[in-house]
C-alpha cells in the first residue's frame, strides 16, 4: 500500500467512526509512511479498499507462447495478509531462484508483480512452460480447510488482471491449478475426486465465464 492509499484508508476509517468529523490531513499531506503506519496500527482495524480501487496493473505481454493462465491460492488462512516479498522468501528458502508466480493479488486487491512474465514460472508441475501463474492470498478457512476466501477487492482485481492477460496473450485459456489434474476415469471431465489439489478453491471456469 503506497502513502496515498494509506492516507485514504485512514480517512475512510476515521469518517466511518465519526461521520461529522473531516480529518484535517489529506492525501497530499507531508507526513510519511512511518506516521501513516502508526495511525493504521492505532486504529486497530483491517481496512480493505473497495473493489473499484483495486490497483491497476500493466501486463507487459513478454511471455513466450503463452497458452494458459493458471489461477492459484497461497493456501494461507482467511485474513492472513502476506505479500509477494513474503512468498518470494518462502520460495527462495526452498532453493528456487525466485517467486514461482508472475502476479500476486493481496487481500485488499493490490496486484504485485512476481517473476517477470518473460521468465518461465514455477507454479504447476509439468505445465510451467507456456503459462502465466497468478495467485491470490488466501484459500483456507480459520481451521485450515479449503475455502474460496477471495474478498470483493480480490475478485475485482483478479477479473481485471485476467482480462488484461488474455488481451496480451490472445487465445490463452484461464484455468485453476486443480483443472490440470488427470482425468483418471477417462470420462472427459476432471471431477472433484480426481483433483490433485483443491487450489485455487473455486470453480475457475465458471467464474471466468461470468467475469469476461
Amino acid at each position: 500500500m503506497n502513502l496515498k492509499q494509506k492516507t485514504e484508508a485512514i480517512q475512510h476509517e476515521l469518517l466511518r467512526r465519526n461521520p461529522n468529523a473531516l480529518p484535517e490531513f489529506g492525501a497530499d499531506s507531508d507526513y510519511g509512511h512511518e506516521m501513516a503506519d502508526a495511525l493504521l496500527a492505532e486504529l486497530s482495524v483491517k481496512i480493505e479498499r473497495p473493489p473499484h480501487m483495486a490497483a491497476p496493473m500493466t501486463v507487459r505481454g513478454t511471455g513466450k507462447d503463452i497458452k494458459r493462465i493458471f489461477l492459484h491460492c497461497t493456501a494461507t488462512r482467511e485474513g492472513q495478509d502476506i505479500d509477494a516479498a513474503t512468498i518470494r522468501a518462502w520460495h527462495k528458502r526452498q532453493g528456487w531462484s525466485d517467486i514461482g508466480y508472475h502476479f500476486v493479488i493481496g487481500i485488499n486487491g493490490t496486484i504485485e508483480r512476481g517473476r517477470p512474465e518473460h521468465k518461465i514460472g514455477s507454479h504447476v508441475r509439468g505445465h510451467n512452460r507456456g503459462s502465466i501463474g497468478v495467485v491470490y492470498v488466501g484459500g483456507l478457512d480459520a481451521q485450515g480447510n479449503a475455502k474460496d476466501t477471495r474478498t470483493d477487492a480480490q475478485k475485482a482485481a483478479m477479473a481485471s488482471l485476467a482480462r488484461s492477460l488474455v488481451a496480451a496473450y490472445p487465445g490463452a485459456e484461464v484455468l485453476g491449478h486443480r483443472d490440470i489434474s488427470p482425468d483418471k476415469d477417462g470420462d472427459g471431465v476432471v471431477e472433484p475426486h480426481e483433483w490433485l489439489k483443491m487450489c485455487p478453491c473455486f470453480d475457475v471456469r465458471a467464474w471466468w465465464k461470468a467475469a469476461q
